[in-house]
């Protein structure tokens, strides 16, 4: 996905991009395991939760917060 372009990081992601400045293989082309720890958060992410990623088309949005007015309600506050 991110060879691809298909994986968008917010620019204020400052300390993922400083660890996949980092993200390199060793002579072997295996991944060095050293200060990876946000790249494999995000490797379990896109594993484990792509289906989960994305909302259902037409799901009703939140309903707002009822905020307790006592005038609009007719109720002394300690009675």
């Amino acid at each position: 996905m991110m060879s691809g372009g298909r994986l968008r990081v917010f620019s204020n992601c400052g300390p993922w991009f400083d660890e996949v400045r980092l993200y390199r293989r060793d002579d072997r082309g295996r991944v060095v395991k050293k200060d990876d720890h946000l790249m494999d958060a995000t490797r379990y992410a896109v594993r484990s939760g792509r289906e989960r990623m994305r909302t259902k088309p037409g799901m009703p949005k939140a309903a707002e917060p009822t905020v307790y007015d006592p005038k609009t309600a007719g109720v002394r506050w300690m009675q």
